[in-house]
């Protein structure tokens, strides 16, 4: 691998009172992957009104027995933000429709694929490599992660986002306005969320194509050994 490796900062004597050095690095990891969930999980969880509670009834037979656990299942519809943003959830697509910062500027959308068949185990561990070791220099010396290494990564797109064609984008567009004006909203919706499901299947492939691209250049800038270390 081209680059030199970046060197380990001195060590610090251990006398009384003093802290190793790997025990800070084991906090800051600790806090780090905190505060990731935590973001994660306060910016993707939908709200208790966005869910349904399924309980399987217990089959013949299970008289007695305990039920299934309740799953909570994600409701397509469409739904308003606080920040005045709205969520579109049409079966394994989630369209978010960002509110311009001035009245005669368009909407813009970003679609997300919520499906788990999205991404293999392999490729969400080289995607989130790709996106954690240029911010943590710490975690990128622990892995032995050279600059050069660095530099090449940072020029490989990172996140999962779907690949919407422009004509499936300005469809979308043009049935968005319609909800917004729509006198029977109820009606614009379900064109809206039935067009979206369309829309997410059409753009699978060339997403999923994509994300093979670039993992493919991530493993050639990053060791195997280097990339297992976010394997979840």
């Amino acid at each position: 691998m081209k680059g030199e490796p970046i060197t380990d900062p001195p060590t610090m004597p251990t006398g009384r009172g003093q802290v190793p050095p790997w025990v800070g690095l084991a906090i800051t990891l600790a806090l780090l992957a905190a505060g990731a969930g935590g973001l994660w999980w306060h910016f993707t969880r939908p709200a208790s009104s966005e869910l349904v509670e399924v309980r399987p009834e217990r089959g013949p037979g299970a008289r007695g027995g305990a039920a299934s656990p309740a799953v909570q299942v994600q409701l397509d519809g469409i739904r308003q933000r606080p920040n005045g943003n709205y969520q579109v959830h049409a079966g394994d697509v989630l369209m978010t429709a960002v509110k311009p910062a001035a009245a005669d500027k368009p909407w813009t959308f970003r679609f997300t694929s919520t499906s788990r068949d999205l991404l293999t185990a392999e490729q969400n561990a080289a995607l989130i490599a790709r996106m954690r070791l240029p911010m943590d220099r710490r975690f990128a010396e622990s892995l032995k992660v050279t600059e050069e290494q660095l530099r090449r990564l940072r020029d490989v797109g990172s996140g999962s986002a779907l690949l919407v064609s422009p004509d499936d984008q300005q469809r979308i567009g043009q049935l968005w306005n319609a909800y917004l004006t729509a006198a029977d909203k109820s009606v614009a919706e379900r064109e809206l969320i039935s067009t979206l499901r369309q829309v997410g299947q059409r753009s699978l492939e060339p997403t999923k194509r994509d994300i093979a691209e670039r993992v493919r250049q991530i493993q050639s800038i990053l060791t195997a050994e280097q990339i297992a270390a976010f394997r979840q």
